[in-house]
């Protein structure tokens, strides 16, 4: 008897509609949330376009949020069913040499039924032991300890420690970074419109887990704090050298660790924790003034010490980031280090509908703006791509290629493009039909729209046309022809739609054939910009 086997060829799915869905777990791979999903999206070298290769079951409900260790050995999955989820590589490779091993489920944090979690964040403190920190609808910052076990005992997950969000609302965001000695920084923003970084020691007898101890307020943001995000300048003691002094980052030292801070107030803050000094001279302090003059800066000492073991660390303002014109949902520092010349990059999303990147050059300014139509939630980007996605689960893909045949060019220091990504409905869906070539499927959802996907020639299958946008939920839909199909809605309506010649041309060149009877069809048809298509 033939045996059959099968490949994923094609996922389309919306991301979703949450500031922190989407972070970087590879050099050209990003995990979504899509659903009560995990999607993996790859990034093609060569093209810059994007698609999802992989999908992660577990969740039951929505996925709010997706965060990764620093190392991208792991990430965890934050969703509205009250569990987090730890997702690590596994060792097998399938056979083909070079090639990571698929995601799996290595641990399970809370309960089902638990309050939502909202933000998530990780760090492997030493090889197989990882501390997870969730925040949920509650109110409530959980620090886990994870210890993976290779026997019969299984992996070990436990509740170390439970934080307040402050007196009222909860935390919206949250963000680990791994210092020196054993040391973490955690970090919270919540609707209190506080930052509040804490200091933890791993302790060296018992089970080794991780404790913080009080807190530091940063008050500053006048709104809702939405996004956190840790970058360290460079590591104690790791051999790494020192990262050049430029700029408005001229007095980052190593070892200094920069935390950025974004709110509905529409600013980002940039906050500098370095080891506080026992004793600062007098120089030291006329040093500091002179360089805050230089840049324009107003002089502050507002410097507040971290509580926590030795060595001691301080936490101050160290910039305001104005430029965006609506709440600004998501900060994230890029995960190559920064843009041109080396230097530190922020990558920034606003409800005003736009991503920025920020550099550090004489003052901290924007270097582009990329999108300004639907607004957006988040982005994450990394050498020449940046990936943004929407209120609706949108992604938008941009690359800067470079221009190495100009003068002064260099790969990744070109114009930013638009790259196609994965898309999809952004509600459940309720029919799926193949067109008669076999090179497309119809589908219909809760989402009020229709959608067509077809194989491409260049770029894989890729959403070609969304020939319906309905005023009621959609159920049901068939091919009736090459050129048309019948459609059915909650309203308990049948409508037929036919393509038009406009279409058939655009069909011809992406999916590089004829549309049978294309030549009998109407020309075009148009739509008003608000109008529903019925």
């Amino acid at each position: 008897m033939a045996s059959i086997s099968s490949i994923l060829e094609f996922v389309s799915g919306a991301c979703s509609g949450t500031a922190h869905a989407a972070d970087i777990v590879g050099e050209q791979s990003v995990a979504l949330g899509m659903g009560r999903y995990v999607g993996i999206l790859d990034i093609d070298k060569d093209s810059g376009m994007g698609s999802v290769q992989e999908t992660l079951r577990g969740h039951s409900e929505r996925v709010n949020c997706v965060r990764a260790s620093a190392d991208h050995s792991l990430f965890v999955s934050g969703a509205a069913d009250g569990t987090a989820r730890i997702w690590e590589r596994s060792e097998e490779t399938g056979g083909e040499p070079g090639k990571p091993g698929a995601w799996r489920c290595t641990g399970v944090l809370g309960a089902a039924g638990a309050a939502s979690v909202v933000a998530v964040a990780a760090a492997v403190v030493q090889p197989g032991q990882a501390v997870v920190v969730t925040s949920s609808t509650d109110g409530v910052v959980r620090v886990w300890q994870h210890v993976r076990d290779q026997g019969a005992a299984g992996d070990q997950i436990e509740p170390v420690q439970e934080l307040a969000a402050g007196k009222r609302g909860s935390a919206l965001a949250v963000a680990l970074a791994e210092v020196a000695g054993g040391q973490l920084l955690l970090a919270t923003g919540g609707t209190d419109g506080v930052v509040r970084v804490y200091s933890g020691q791993q302790q060296q007898h018992g089970s080794g887990a991780v404790s913080f101890g009080a807190p530091v307020c940063l008050a500053g943001h006048e709104d809702w704090v939405t996004d956190v995000d840790f970058r360290l300048v460079a590591r104690d003691g790791d051999g790494q050298e020192e990262e050049e002094a430029r700029g408005a980052t001229a007095h980052w030292r190593a070892g200094d660790v920069a935390l950025a801070s974004a709110s509905q107030d529409r600013h980002v803050r940039v906050w500098l924790v370095s080891r506080a000094a026992d004793q600062a001279s007098a120089q030291d302090l006329l040093d500091a003034c002179t360089q805050a003059l230089a840049r324009n800066q107003p002089l502050s000492t507002a410097a507040q010490v971290l509580a926590g073991p030795p060595p001691r660390r301080s936490v101050a303002l160290d910039a305001v980031l104005a430029a965006h014109d609506g709440w600004v949902h998501s900060a994230r520092w890029r995960a190559d280090g920064g843009g041109t010349g080396g230097g530190h990059g922020l990558v920034t999303a606003s409800a005003d509908g736009s991503a920025m990147l920020w550099e550090a050059a004489d003052a901290w300014q924007p270097v582009a703006r990329l999108g300004g139509g639907q607004a957006l939630l988040g982005c994450v980007a990394r050498g020449p791509w940046l990936l943004a996605h929407g209120l609706h689960g949108t992604l938008h893909l941009w690359r800067q290629p470079g221009q190495p045949g100009q003068p002064g060019q260099q790969p990744g220091q070109g114009a930013w493009e638009p790259r196609a990504a994965s898309s999809g409905h952004a509600a459940g869906v309720r029919d799926v039909c193949w067109h008669a070539s076999g090179l497309a499927v119809l589908s219909v959802a809760a989402d009020q729209t229709a959608r067509v996907f077809a194989r491409t020639q260049h770029s894989g299958w890729r959403e070609v046309a969304r020939p319906q946008v309905h005023g009621y939920d959609m159920r049901a839909a068939a091919f009736v022809g090459p050129t048309a199909y019948v459609s059915a809605g909650e309203e308990k309506v049948a409508r037929v739609f036919g393509a038009t010649r406009q279409f058939g041309s655009a069909w011809a060149a992406l999916v590089g054939q004829q549309l049978e009877g294309c030549e009998r069809l109407v020309a075009g048809a148009s739509q008003p910009v608000l109008g529903l298509s019925n």
